[in-house]
């Protein structure tokens, strides 16, 4: 590339350079021939015509005109070249450095996109490994006690239930791929239908929210909303609150109380983590005491 630079460099400062003379020499023509007719008062700095053959310092002959020698300063041709010159380098400096920089934020971004494609293909591997490793031998465990347990069919039916339940958040988290694009979504009335959706006499559902809208990803919003609702929801024993508010961004804050029972695997909130770190969007959970706390900030 930078052979083919310089060889280019090199054609147009030679086609510039006859140029600059093919007009200089016209120029100096047109003096002579005016100096013919009134003689060397409007003669330029850079011509002299003189008797002698004596050449003046800084200048080289140019041809004889009649029984005089005319001597032209060629410094005006070199200054002319060099300025064309540092011009046309600096441009193609410039030129290069944009070329680079667009070529290294490209790369840059195709190898990130690259690396959260395999990030994310091991992680779903993995994901649905570990959740299938599960289902398998719990329903092993099923099987063996199925004959002698009348409860055994419920715990059955709990497993597959959290296992669809599980692979439809993964299913989704797939197809948010195909739209990233940001639109204006009204947190509040996503949050309403949720809590009626989820909302029942054992468990008490406060959403706290004041018509708040904030330009983001719908699909991922909802991933994440939906999984930590449903999550607050399955391990609450008398309440999930959830509170929304500005503070310089968006902030939402899921609490709900815990009740005495087996945590599941932990696949919700790792691909709530996953979607919110795609999106740039901040999550940290938290227990204290028997509540336990999760707060996203959108934006």
């Amino acid at each position: 590339m930078i052979f083919w630079l310089v060889a280019i460099d090199a054609i147009v400062v030679l086609f510039f350079k006859n140029g600059i003379v093919d007009y200089y020499k016209r120029e100096i023509e047109a003096y002579i021939k005016l100096y013919k007719s009134e003689g060397d008062k409007h003669l330029p700095s850079y011509i002299k015509i003189v008797e002698t053959q004596q050449k003046p310092e800084g200048y080289v002959l140019y041809r004889l005109e009649g029984s005089k020698y005319v001597f032209v300063n060629i410094d005006r041709i070199k200054n002319k070249l060099l300025k064309f010159l540092y011009t046309l380098l600096l441009w193609e400096f410039a030129l290069s450095l944009t070329v680079i920089l667009i070529v290294h934020f490209l790369l840059k971004k195709m190898l990130k996109y690259k690396h959260e494609s395999e990030e994310f293909l091991r992680f779903v591997v993995l994901s649905l490994s570990h959740k299938l490793g599960n289902f398998i031998a719990a329903q092993k465990v099923n099987i063996e006690m199925i004959g002698s347990d009348v409860d055994a069919i419920e715990r059955l039916k709990a497993v597959v239930d959290e296992f669809e339940c599980d692979l439809n958040l993964l299913k989704s988290v797939i197809k948010f791929e195909e739209n990233l694009k940001p639109e204006e979504t009204n947190i509040c009335k996503e949050l309403e239908e949720l809590k009626n959706v989820y909302e029942d006499k054992s468990v008490a559902i406060l959403v706290e929210c004041d018509n708040i809208r904030v330009k983001l990803n719908s699909a991922d919003f909802k991933i994440v909303v939906d999984e930590l609702f449903r999550n607050a929801y399955k391990y609450s024993m008398n309440f999930v609150k959830v509170k929304v508010w500005v503070d310089k961004k968006v902030v939402m804050s899921i609490e709900n109380d815990i009740k005495d029972i087996s945590t599941g695997s932990g696949l919700g909130l790792k691909i709530v983590e996953y979607v919110a770190k795609r999106n740039r969007w901040f999550v940290d959970y938290k227990v204290e005491g028997n509540i336990f706390k999760v707060v996203v900030i959108f934006g």
